[in-house]
């Protein structure tokens, strides 16, 4: 089987989900956690959270990925899951060698990347990344893992069957799309669907927990490049489009009733005097708050 997106190695791998070992906090006991003192102390300068899930699968090489706190052997075959706001590894060892393939996993969409990390190289190369919605694969992958990450507790061995079955499902579905495609995605197309998902997961998280480092990573580009696309496809800035996220978040917690502290929890703000900053500033420049105001999209 020949392709543009994966090697024969990599194929091999794809192929033969029997093989593959699950890794992660709600998964195992396929791949236990590791003693690595040397990837604990990097872990600690280089590990961050988000509001998303992906899940990585291994398609060739070695090193180590923390998660949760625990660090985890890396081999080809290696499935691992990340939870929403789970800590794990942001970036990789320069002493490691690997290609990797992940799944960002949004609300009606799925990106998905080919890194390849190379020993010396302080960041990996993207040779592809793909964009799938919801209609194109015929399954919410949110849904999918939301559903089965859910449970209901009576049975965690079969509870955790149902999850390893539906990180299987959704990169075989998710394959088998990639290698029947007829031709690549185009750059602008790419482009406007991942600025939509990042457009999504802004106005569901309503800027908790988020930053502009980790809004490009999603994007997949470089945080200066991801700053002037987002302007072009939207006509805001991030910094607008999250504010007036916040705005509207407020607007309809206030209505269902909701206290001022625990507003400003659910909009990420560290204290509640940030949050009355937010709001001194929001009613000094009415205009602003009136040119940032957004509708779902």
């Amino acid at each position: 089987m020949t392709n543009r997106f994966f090697t024969a190695s990599m194929l091999k791998v794809l192929l033969n989900p029997q093989a593959w070992k699950f890794a992660g906090t709600r998964l195992g006991p396929d791949v236990r956690p590791v003693q690595h003192p040397a990837h604990r102390r990097w872990m600690k300068r280089h590990s961050h959270s988000h509001a998303h899930r992906e899940v990585l699968l291994v398609l060739r090489g070695a090193g180590q990925h923390g998660l949760g706190g625990k660090v985890f052997p890396r081999r080809p075959g290696m499935v691992c899951l990340l939870e929403p706001l789970e800590s794990h590894d942001s970036g990789y060892r320069t002493a490691e060698e690997s290609d990797l393939l992940w799944f960002l996993i949004f609300r009606n969409q799925l990106v998905v990347r080919l890194l390849a990390v190379r020993r010396g190289k302080p960041l990996p190369r993207q040779v592809w990344r793909l964009i799938f919605t919801e209609e194109e694969l015929g399954i919410s992958p949110d849904q999918l893992l939301s559903a089965c990450a859910a449970g209901d507790g009576t049975s965690p061995a079969l509870d955790q069957a149902a999850l390893r079955s539906a990180i299987s499902l959704l990169i075989t579905l998710t394959v088998r799309r990639i290698l029947s495609m007829d031709a690549p995605q185009s750059k602008e197309s790419f482009q406007r669907g991942i600025i939509s998902a990042v457009e999504r997961h802004i106005r569901e998280t309503a800027g908790r927990d988020l930053s502009l480092e980790s809004l490009a990573r999603i994007a997949g580009y470089s945080k200066y490049h991801f700053v002037r696309m987002f302007k072009k496809h939207t006509g805001r800035s991030v910094h607008q489009y999250i504010d007036a996220c916040r705005a509207e978040r407020m607007a309809a917690l206030l209505k269902e009733g909701y206290r001022i502290s625990a507003i400003s929890a659910a909009l990420g703000f560290s204290q509640p005097s940030a949050f009355a900053r937010w709001r001194r500033l929001r009613r000094r420049m009415p205009w602003k708050w009136k040119e940032t105001r957004i509708s779902a999209r």
